[in-house]
């Protein structure tokens, strides 16, 4: 089910909701047509929020330059929600189909408390990359190397499943 993503500084539940710990965003809808930019052949390839305060996000990088420059945006001790696409190819190496993979990396050199507080919002977040084919909790960037992201792309995919990635912009 699609919720339309909160707008400003809205929360992302609903106000009778038994949440105590509320997301909201420095500007959602510019978070919201980022994502559909990305979803929809847009020359941006990823992007990243990461939190300005306990309770809220930003975006904070959007680029074109695919995996490696996401990978680039993930800090040892910072927390970093994202999302960016690879494309999926034929047995010729061809007919390259977008494959849209979310991401909540919590690393190992973020503190217990902040670890902590983001724990409840990982869900809300993840809301906000609707349309992902895979989603990834990552503590390291081992966890987002291509061969487990392949893996999981593969795993994810039905009956035509591709035969490689490209994880370069197409």
């Amino acid at each position: 089910e699609f919720r339309q993503p909160p707008t400003k500084t809205q929360p992302l539940h609903t106000p009778n909701s038994t949440h105590t710990n509320m997301v909201t965003y420095t500007d959602a809808d510019k978070i919201k047509t980022t994502w559909e930019e990305i979803s929809k052949d847009g020359e941006n390839n990823w992007m990243t929020l990461k939190y300005v305060d306990k309770e809220q996000l930003e975006l904070s990088g959007v680029g074109t330059g695919g995996y490696e420059e996401f990978l680039q945006q993930l800090p040892e001790d910072d927390i970093v929600f994202g999302g960016f696409k690879v494309f999926g190819l034929d047995e010729e190496g061809e007919n390259p189909r977008t494959k849209l993979i979310a991401v909540a990396y919590v690393p190992a050199g973020v503190k217990g408390l902040k670890r902590a507080r983001a724990g409840p919002h990982k869900g809300e977040i993840m809301k906000m990359f609707h349309g992902f084919h895979v989603s990834v909790e990552a503590n390291s960037l081992d966890d987002l190397s291509v061969d487990t992201l392949e893996n999981k792309l593969s795993q994810s995919t039905g009956s035509h499943k591709p035969a490689s990635y490209t994880w370069k912009q197409q």
